[in-house]
């Protein structure tokens, strides 16, 4: 329980958006995990098409800082939870020119999960756990509403059961649609 609270603790000291919070100039952005609907379309036979994934996204944006807190489940054959994951964030997004955004920063993970099948796509070392980690990624916007973004990451989780660490490296392979719900 002692290192939740320093990870905790120290990520809130280290990034002081308190003060973001009261500006009324915001953007807001949900955005959904678009693999499974993109594999019904392309063949992603012999890829595993969303591993561990987040289902939900959500962001808001003080100019080029922001916060994200992201949510997913894993369901098996038979609509049981295999693994629940909760994410919350801190983003810095640049743009590259009029369609491209480049974004990084650094999240917090809490992850629950029972036992898995092995036919279930989820790393060992990833299965449950809280974790810090950083992220980058690239980020298309098709017109003011709509945008396409990929990102990898690097993450080290904590199994507070145990105390066993790993670091995990998830690659750029899946894509989210981000729909902009700010008010004009």
């Amino acid at each position: 329980m002692k290192k939740i609270l320093i990870l905790f603790s120290l990520f809130f000291c280290l990034f002081p958006h308190q003060s973001k919070a009261q500006d009324s100039t915001s953007q807001k952005y949900l955005g959904f995990d678009a693999n499974p609907m993109l594999s019904q379309f392309l063949p992603f036979n012999r890829v595993v098409v969303s591993s561990n994934t987040f289902a939900v996204t959500t962001r808001r944006y003080w100019g080029r800082h922001g916060l994200r807190a992201s949510y997913g489940v894993g369901l098996g054959d038979a609509l049981d939870v295999n693994f629940l994951q909760f994410m919350l964030g801190y983003d810095y997004r640049v743009p590259l020119n009029k369609h491209w955004y480049y974004f990084n920063g650094v999240d917090l993970l809490l992850r629950f999960s029972e036992d898995l099948s092995s036919n279930f796509p989820v790393a060992t070392g990833d299965a449950q756990g809280i974790g810090i980690g950083g992220h980058w990624g690239v980020e298309y916007a098709f017109n003011k509403v709509i945008s396409v973004s990929s990102e990898a990451s690097l993450r080290m989780m904590v199994d507070p059961g145990n105390d066993d660490a790993s670091f995990i490296l998830v690659p750029p392979i899946n894509l989210t649609v981000h729909f902009n719900i700010s008010k004009k």
